[in-house]
Parts: C-alpha cells; structure tokens; sequence
C-alpha cells in the first residue's frame, strides 16, 4: 500500500473559502444545530434523570448531556467535515454558538427547574389533601387560581391533575386524556411566566456586567472553561482533531478513565466475569475511639470521582487546599466540645450566611469602579464607544436588563399577594446567592456548587411573627409563603443560569466576540426552547411512570414531590401556629452569623494583603455545602497530584500534562452518557438494565 497523503488545503484557499460562504459565529446552522441540541436534550433529560434513574444529564457546573451531545457533534459529525471536506466544518465561532445554546439551554431541565416547579403546584394539594392544616393554611393564603393548575384549589373530576401525577394516568383512559392534562397547565404556564422571564433577563444583564469584571479586570481563571475552550478550538485544516484532541496525553487520559467506567458498568452486567474497580473506601471501623468517634460519618466514609481529581488540576493550588483543609478544620470544635461532655449545634445556615454576605461584599468591593461606571452609564448619555463591551453589548443596556428585570419579577410576586418590601428581598437575595456561586465556579471549578444559606432560611430567621393565628396578618403568612415555596424551588440548586451564562460569556469573549444582540436573541431562544422541551417532557414523564424502570421501581421525583412541598407547608403552619416565632427565641443566630462574617473578613484580608497566606475565604463559605460532603477527599487527591507535578516538572510540565486532565474530564463525561444511551436501549427493549451512576448530583 502506498504512503497516506493529508489533503493539501492552502492557508490563503482556507481563509478565502471561510470568506466566500460566511462562516461567521452566528450562522444559520449553528443556531439550528444548537436548536436542535437544546431540544434533545431538554426531551431526554427528564427521561433519563426521572425515569431510567441513570447518571443525572443535567446537574452541576458541567452539565453531562450537553457536554455529551457537544462531543458527539464534535467526534462524529465535524472531525469527518474537517478531514474530508474542510469548506463545509464547523469552525469555531460556529461550535461556540452552539455550546453556548447548549449550556444555558442547561439550566431549565430537571434539576435546572423543572424537577422543582411542576411537582412544587401540585404536591402542596396532593399533601393537602391528607392535611386539614395545609388546606386551611392554603384556603388563608387565597392564592390567585392562575397560580396553580386548573381544578388544583377545588375538589371535582379535575383532580385527575393532581393524582394522576403521582400514580399515573390509568391504562384504560383514552390517549386524549394526557393531552387534555395541558389545559389544566395553560394557567401556570402564562401565569409563571412573567416571574421567569423577569428572573431570566436580570440574570443575563448581570451576567454580562460580571463577565466583563471578572474575564478583564479580576482575571478569574474559570477552570471549567478551560475544557470547554479545548472543546470549541478548530483543527488545523484537513486534520482529524484539534491540538488537544490529537495529543498522546489527551488520549491517555481519556482512555484511562474511560477504561475504568466500562469495567464498572460491565460489572453491573456481568458480576462474576468483568472485576470492579474499587474507588470508594470506609474508616468507620476505625474511628470508633474518642474523639475521632465525633466526626461526622460522611467525613470517614468517601467515594473517589476521577471527574474532580481532573477538574482539581485546574484550579489555584490555594483554593483547591481551602476546600478541604476547611473540611477538617470543621471537625475540631465538635471533638473537643463533646470530648469534654458538652453538646453543639454547629449552626451551618448561620455560619454560611455570614461567609456570604462578606463574600459578596468582597466581590461588590473588587469591582466598585466598573460597578459604579455602569450604574452612571444608566443615567447619563455616553458615547456608545466608550460603553461596548467587547463580546455583547452595552453595560447601559445590561445595567437596564437587571433592572427592569428585577422589576418584572418582583412586581410578579407583589401581584401574586406578597407584600413589597419582602418581595424586593426575595430576588435581591436571589440575585446575590447566584452572583456569589457563581464566582465560586469561576474561581475553584466546583462541579456542583451550592450553599446551606439560602432565602427560605433567612426569611424564616428575619421574619417571625409574635405568634398564633389571631395575632397573624395574611402579608406575613404570604411573605413565609413564598419565602419557603418560591425560594425553595432554588434553595440548593446547582443549575444557576447565572454560572452558564457567566461561563459562555467566558468562551465567547474568545472565540466569538462583537456578536451583540445576536447572541442575545440566541439565548432567549435556547431558554424558550429548553422551557417548553424540558416542560412537555417533565409532564409526560410524571402522568405516563408512577415508578423508575430500574430494578428499585422508587417514585418518579419522589425526593422532591415528598419533599419540597412539605417542607414548605410544613413551615407555613408553624407560621400560622406560632410555633416559628417560639422556636426562634430559644436561639440566638446572629452570634455566629456575625463571628462567620468577621472570619471571613480576615481570611479575605489575609490572602489579599499576603501573598503567602495559605487559606482563601472559599473554604469557609463552601464547608458545609451538600457536595463538599461527597466530594473533599477527591479534592485533596487533586490538589496533591498537582502539587507533585508543578513542585518536580515545574511549568513546562503542567502544560504538557494539561491535556491529560482534559482527557481526563471529557472520558468521565462520555462514559456517563453512553451508559445513559445503553440504558435507554435495553429499556426501549424491554431489557433489563442496570443504574451505572457515576458522578455525585444528589444533594444528600
């Protein structure tokens, strides 16, 4: 056989071929590409997540499916395109855009939204219905009827909406009926909507103004963006694969991990022929002697997730080391207290909230000048180019998006029956926690980053009522209301838009900038679409399964539907009752919210003033977040084999080893979405199939 020759393809021929066709960012096939992945993946999603009960699609900083479909659309579709027939690849503006649709197009699936808001409207009534409390509770709230979905607030044959959603519609009734559920969905659904556009356009606005700060003038690192910048990169012309791709390092990283997931998805299959891979470990057996008997049991109990170990490489060395030293730092007050025969309440919400607030002090602190050119650009008239941003549009009009989207939502509330100044609270701290995560991500990388301090947490401490029903007027009932059902709807979520639009703000300012309202009009498409996909989805899901189609046969979404909307009931009739005011008087919370704050205080004074200072405030306000639980020994294993590497290979090595963690976190990243595709085949067969979770998502 002769020599394999590459297609010569010339420089000047390339860049004039690009020219002749347009191959600009925002392309009519890039846009219907990214349609098109939205759409999948906001169809399959809540199939996979509630149904098969497989790896999560959606969930965390790094959203399985969409990095999934990226990478399929990538291997299989453009890699062929730029070997054979370069004029017709993607390049990568094109693969930008559609990443970009992809990931905020992640925010409104299953654990994004609509895990939480649909099974919220109808478990408050499916509990009321076994609970006098909660209907005289709801008959005082007198909630306007578009609230809820039709025949949800009176009894009649239009309970079917509510029932039917936890049992399913009955085999006997006719096909027409789970079209006819919709209409009882139609007052929601226009009802809500004003609420999310509002959320949704303040988060964009302030996604761009934060971008613009933290991309230019902080110079936030964005670890994740790292891998998806590496994903969006063009081949050199008639090459396979870009440079990352096509690496060694790459490819053993890749297969490595790879290597180790199909041994622990075939040993689910074949349990006597394939071994597994043990990457979990338990000290209980040992720590059974005081004082190591106190520590809490998840600390000596862990599993190790190769995704984070990669994702950790790419992260400051001192705030890899402050996510997990803090972890153990946690544990010290609680030994000695108990070792010594006294008790302690180790008060995570207040400790946590008081990190948040200096934190978000902090980041208001670091950008006060941009901040307050943008706040005077809202009110004065300056030239347009001395207000462009470089990759959207201008901060007058981002300032405004936050603004008059801020407005629409709150006013929402207020219409819905909560009083003004509890409203205004309500999305000012909504904007604040998801700001403030999301500069989490954008500093540390934490896949699946979320905070015990949250708003249904503060408005019960900030608002309670002198106690018992008589002396309780119906503006406080509502503020606790929506404080506990609106607020927890997102009170430990991962999935903020705010982190995806931050990110693709990140990867569009270098691959793809100047695309103005465009790409505005881009996202608002990819929500819409993600939105109504992700909704008919969900519903079909709820009204056609009452359980899994895995062998543990649990309840569709029986973690939230059992829990969210009791949760929130539950606190409303304390409220009512008194009870919430009496149990805030036995405890003092401000104490430690205060003592957090002023630590936090010092260690951001510390690592700001001294550049040896060894801890960074994100320890302490992450320590007790759910996935710092299940994730901090795979942390510390990340931290350390990237100081092993810089501290004996120096710079010149951790280039070079770069790529293998790239490998690394897309090999995690395939074998979750293959065996999420292996388990929707023998399903669709009528196989049995095993649950091959890989990656932590739960919040417990």
């Amino acid at each position: 056989m002769g020599k394999k020759t590459e297609m010569p393809v010339r420089r000047a021929d390339w860049d004039s071929d690009l020219s002749s066709v347009r191959r600009r960012a925002i392309s009519a096939r890039s846009v219907s590409l990214g349609a098109l992945g939205v759409l999948l993946l906001s169809a399959f999603a809540p199939f996979n997540d509630l149904i098969l009960n497989g790896s999560a699609m959606i969930g965390g900083a790094l959203p399985i499916g969409a990095t999934f479909f990226f990478v399929c659309l990538v291997l299989l579709i453009n890699a062929p395109l730029c070997r054979f027939r370069p004029r017709m690849a993607l390049r990568s503006g094109e693969l930008t855009v559609i990443l970009i649709m992809l990931l905020v197009g992640s925010a409104i699936p299953t654990r994004g939204l609509m895990s939480m808001w649909p099974a919220s409207l109808v478990g408050v009534w499916h509990h009321a219905a076994e609970r006098p409390d909660y209907r005289l509770a709801l008959r005082h709230l007198a909630l306007p009827q578009w609230f809820w979905p039709s025949g949800a607030a009176e009894p009649g044959p239009t309970e079917s909406v509510i029932a039917w959603f936890y049992s399913r519609i009955p085999p006997d009734e006719p096909a027409r009926t789970q079209i006819g559920l919709l209409d009882h969905w139609l007052a929601p659904l226009v009802g809500w909507a004003a609420f999310f556009t509002g959320l949704a356009t303040a988060v964009i606005g302030l996604s761009i103004i934060l971008a613009r700060q933290w991309i230019y003038n902080e110079r936030l690192p964005f670890p994740i963006a790292t891998i998806q910048l590496a994903l969006v990169e063009s081949p050199p012309p008639g090459r396979w694969l870009n440079r990352t791709f096509a690496s060694a390092a790459f490819l053993i990283g890749a297969g490595l991990v790879l290597g180790i997931r199909l041994l622990d998805g075939l040993h689910l299959y074949f349990r006597t022929h394939v071994p597994a891979v043990a990457l979990s470990y338990s000290l209980r057996d040992i720590f059974v002697d005081p004082p190591w008997s106190y520590v809490d049991s998840w600390l000596t109990a862990q599993t190790i997730y190769p995704l984070v170990i990669a994702m950790t490489y790419f992260v400051s060395s001192k705030i890899a080391l402050s996510l997990w030293a803090f972890v153990l730092i946690s544990q010290v007050p609680g030994m000695i207290m108990q070792s010594s025969g006294s008790s302690m309440n180790p008060h995570r919400g207040e400790i946590s909230l008081g990190a948040m607030l200096i934190f978000a002090m902090m980041i208001g602190y670091s950008g006060r000048h941009f901040y307050g050119h943008v706040a005077r650009l809202m009110v004065t008239r300056t030239p347009a180019e001395q207000t462009e941003t470089r990759f959207f549009l201008l901060f007058r009009t981002a300032g405004w998006m936050i603004a008059g989207g801020a407005i629409l939502a709150a006013g929402w509330l207020i219409t819905a029956g909560m009083p003004i100044f509890p409203a205004i609270l309500l999305i000012v701290a909504f904007l604040l926690i998801w700001t403030v995560m999301a500069a989490v991500v954008a500093h540390s990388g934490l896949l699946i980053c979320n905070s015990v301090a949250t708003p249904h947490e503060w408005f019960s401490r900030a608002f309670t009522n002198p106690g018992g029903l008589s002396s309780l007027n119906l503006g406080h009932l509502r503020t606790q209301f929506f404080a506990q059902f609106v607020g927890g709807m997102w009170a430990y979520n991962s999935d903020h838009l705010t982190v995806y639009a931050t990110h693709s703000l990140k990867i569009a300012d270098e691959r793809a900038p100047r695309t103005g309202w465009r790409l505005i009009a881009v996202v608002a498409l990819a929500l819409l679409l993600a939105f109504g996909a992700s909704f008919l989805s969900t519903l079909y899901c709820q009204y056609t399964y009452a359980t899994t189609a895995d062998a543990s046969h649990e309840l569709v979404n029986g973690e939230i539907i059992n829990g969210q909307p009791r949760w929130a009931m539950d606190h409303v009739v304390r409220t009512m009752r008194g009870e919430l005011a009496a149990g805030r008087r036995n405890q003092s919370s401000w104490p430690w919210v205060t003592g957090s704050a002023l630590l936090t205080g010092i260690l951001a004074a510390g690592q700001l003033r001294y550049a040896a200072w060894p801890l960074h405030p994100i320890g302490l306000l992450m320590v007790y977040s759910f996935p710092i639980r299940r994730i901090w020994f795979s942390l510390f294993l990340g931290w350390v084999i990237k100081a092993i590497v810089v501290r004996y290979g120096g710079a010149g090595l951790y280039k070079k080893a770069t790529p293998f963690f790239i490998g690394a976190v897309l090999g995690e990243v395939v074998a979750a979405g293959a065996f999420a595709l292996l388990a929707f085949v023998l399903w669709y067969f009528g196989i049995d199939y095993q649950v091959a979770n890989f990656l932590p998502t739960s919040q417990y």
